[in-house]
């Protein structure tokens, strides 16, 4: 059987254009493809591209969840790919979170929703490509009571420092670096949740932080939180770039890495409640950007010619297989397609350091209604 996801890939990447990822990026991602599981049971990826620099750089995200067997096929791909490299610690600590993902008896089992891996795609590939591994944690929100311990430390969501992070790191975490991650878990405000945790396991001058991102937080309360938790930058100067940023945007999402500190380097992952068409701030805000050169003007206007969908019987050729077949057994009203979204951008704020923006293109398959409503595979 061929592999769905890579046949979508070809499909998105058609319309996809060179100036964000690369002939030879594309190229490399298709193989990063092949590792993985077929669509549905990817339910959807996507594209990190770099904004300010002519060069097309790119990384590969693909997300699993608990629908579509999502978590048994990513437990059934890293299978062999831990049998053939049985000394490299990645590929064998994602396959041990998964392992307790699928387990019944696992914290993970209930508690996670969806787990995303990324890879990393600037230069020459390597045999085996390493992810990255973020994951949907569920319940930590500041609605929720916290219980602690003597010292200090809440026990309420100790799974994700005790299980999850032990998975993913090979060990147990250090006191302090417990203690830092969980008192960013007690400091959020009305409103405030975790939505996605993360190690990037391949990258070694990160191995050992955690990323945390976070949404639900008031523009107005960003800047309380991050002091709360400890962040030791400027705040006057992370204010003036959060003002500016507010006043194109909808909504802000937090991203930033702990250890047994906060880390200075802070990503605002700034959204948009419609796609380009539907509104005109996704222009002046891509506006913003390129006359700050934090986007090239070709960039900007490849990101605005992303979003659309493509159809089957307009790509027949590279239409997935197994879509192809279930053509002939769903309603006649619904059409097969490939959609695509701008999902977001981040501005990365770093002391003394110019910012960078990245943006966030998401596609995945779907039924189209005649109405135009998406229906989820």
């Amino acid at each position: 059987m061929t592999n769905s996801l890579k046949n979508a890939l070809q499909v998105a990447g058609s319309c996809l254009d060179d100036e964000l990822v690369s002939y030879e990026a594309l190229f490399h991602i298709s193989q990063i493809a092949n590792l993985l599981p077929t669509i549905p049971t990817v339910s959807e990826a996507g594209f990190e591209c770099h904004l300010g620099s002519s060069a097309s750089r790119a990384d590969f995200l693909a997300a699993f969840t608990t629908f579509n067997n999502g978590r048994e096929a990513l437990v059934d791909c890293c299978e062999p790919l831990v049998s053939s490299l049985c000394v490299n610690p990645v590929w064998s600590r994602v396959h041990d979170f998964c392992t307790h993902w699928v387990d019944i008896k696992s914290s993970l089992y209930k508690n996670v929703g969806n787990v995303w891996l990324e890879f990393d795609v600037d230069g020459q590939l390597s045999e085996v490509p390493e992810p990255s591994l973020f994951f949907a944690p569920r319940g930590i929100k500041e609605e929720e009571k916290q219980l602690s311990l003597p010292n200090g430390i809440s026990c309420t969501n100790n799974w994700v420092t005790d299980e999850a992070l032990r998975l993913l790191f090979g060990n147990s975490l250090p006191d302090q670096v417990k203690k830092q991650l969980l008192t960013c878990f007690a400091s959020l405000p009305h409103g405030g949740e975790v939505f996605q945790i993360g190690v990037m396991l391949p990258r070694k001058s990160e191995s050992q932080a955690i990323r945390l991102c976070v949404k639900g937080i008031a523009k107005e309360q960003i800047l309380a939180y991050l002091r709360n938790i400890g962040w030791s930058g400027s705040i006057n100067q992370l204010s003036s770039t959060l003002s500016e940023l507010s006043s194109f945007v909808d909504d802000i999402k937090l991203n930033f890495a702990v250890e047994d500190t906060v880390f200075p380097k802070i990503g605002f992952e700034c959204y948009f409640n419609k796609q380009p068409k539907n509104t005109p701030k996704w222009q002046l805000f891509l506006d913003y950007l390129v006359r700050h050169q934090l986007c090239t003007l070709e960039k900007a206007n490849a990101l605005l010619n992303w979003p659309g969908y493509s159809e089957e019987k307009c790509h027949q050729e590279l239409w997935p297989s197994n879509f192809a077949k279930a053509s002939a057994f769903v309603s006649p009203s619904l059409k097969s397609t490939i959609v695509r979204l701008l999902h977001h951008i981040k501005i990365v704020y770093q002391p003394d350091q110019p910012l960078q923006a990245k943006a966030y293109l998401w596609f995945s398959h779907r039924w189209l209604a005649p109405n135009g409503f998406l229906k989820n595979n």
